[in-house]
């Protein structure tokens, strides 16, 4: 199953003949790990000429004697077409629940547009030129940078679990904004949660694929394309998948003209399409964000997308962040200790609250 993953999408950052480092942390346990590399983005073919994976220690060194070549089909080398993704053979490696691990890539040739993720929770660390991928030091990656790069998913074998939890969401799930390496995000709350409180065999592995900025309806410049257009990518074509948590809508609600009845019909086909595959579909109530461009009028819309999701109409459960978060003086606010700052991101107290509004029960 994914016991990691993100949510790719263009990045105009030039790579040339250089190897990427990508420090990513493992939401449970496994004895066995695969990685998954991404074309989704490209325009051309992608050329793999070495891949690494290893337990990270700090900053872009590796835990001496855990990097290990990975390989695809035998072979240490693959090319990925513009579109496609490609999966790694496993390689053995024993990790537990909130290890940190470090996947090294390196492409030959240049790149002007890679996929990746712009808002990651941890750093990448780049390569000069050359093939750096078997160095354990660190020392071969001297630039850090603050996105990811090519690789979009781990998967975990060999140990019980319930299978993995897709959160599909905006800035708010994504939650990169935070000091990278921070980890303190909703989804990286309730990780921490269920580890502490469920025993393995119970245990689901939690999938951010949360992108900042994005929407349900209409394309947003530098926001990835559309939850309803990226669904299949970005939830159902990942492995073990049992559940999916969606909360979007407030990006559509202040930067577009979309109805409640938009985002209604837009809710309900993630969760036709989800359920169609054998997942159950949980939703998130959209949270206050009472700012400048607050009007009467979005605050109507997303009261009636709110009543809509708590109705339970096509949804097999609902996480009421909205409830959790709200000042109770003034629903149509943050609670100002979960408040950022800026009205709308909850702050790190909020994102614990909003992992502690979660029924571990939907989960199972």
């Amino acid at each position: 199953m994914t016991i990691w993953g993100t949510s790719p999408d263009a990045l105009p950052y030039p790579i040339a003949d250089q190897t990427v480092r990508v420090t990513v942390r493992a939401t449970i346990g496994a004895r066995r790990l695969r990685v998954r590399l991404s074309n989704a983005f490209g325009t051309a073919p992608l050329t793999v000429g070495s891949a690494y994976l290893g337990r990270r220690s700090a900053g872009a060194a590796l835990v001496p004697g855990t990097n290990k070549a990975l390989t695809f089909g035998g072979s240490t080398a693959i090319t990925i077409p513009p579109g496609a993704e490609v999966i790694s053979d496993p390689v053995p490696l024993l990790i537990g629940p909130g290890d940190d691990l470090a996947i090294s890539v390196y492409t030959p040739g240049r790149f002007e547009q890679v996929t990746g993720h712009l808002r990651p929770k941890d750093f990448s660390f780049l390569s000069p030129p050359g093939d750096a991928g078997a160095d354990e030091s660190g020392a071969a990656f001297p630039t850090p940078v603050e996105h990811w790069f090519w690789v979009d998913a781990v998967i975990g074998e060999g140990e019980p679990s319930a299978g993995t939890i897709v959160a599909l969401g905006d800035s708010i799930t994504d939650s990169g904004s935070l000091p990278r390496g921070g980890y303190q995000g909703w989804c990286d709350f309730l990780a921490e949660r269920i580890a502490a409180t469920l025993p393995p065999p119970r245990r689901p592995a939690i999938l951010n694929a949360g992108i900042s900025g994005n929407r349900l309806i209409t394309e947003r410049p530098g926001a990835g394309v559309t939850a309803q257009a990226r669904l299949d990518r970005d939830v159902l074509s990942h492995a073990g998948v049992r559940t999916v948590i969606v909360l979007e809508g407030i990006n559509d609600i202040y930067g577009s003209t979309a109805t409640a009845a938009d985002l209604i019909a837009a809710h309900r086909q993630i969760a036709y399409r989800a359920a169609a595959r054998g997942l159950r579909v949980i939703a998130g109530t959209v949270l206050p964000s009472h700012r400048g461009a607050y009007t009467e009028q979005r605050e109507r819309i997303r009261t009636e997308l709110n009543a809509y999701l708590r109705s339970g109409t096509d949804h097999d459960g609902v996480i009421d962040f909205d409830a959790a978060l709200r000042d109770p003086e003034d629903p149509t606010s943050l609670l100002r200790e979960y408040d950022s700052g800026d009205h709308t991101h909850p702050s790190p107290a909020g994102y614990r609250a909003m992992a502690d509004a979660v029924d571990l029960r939907l989960l199972r």
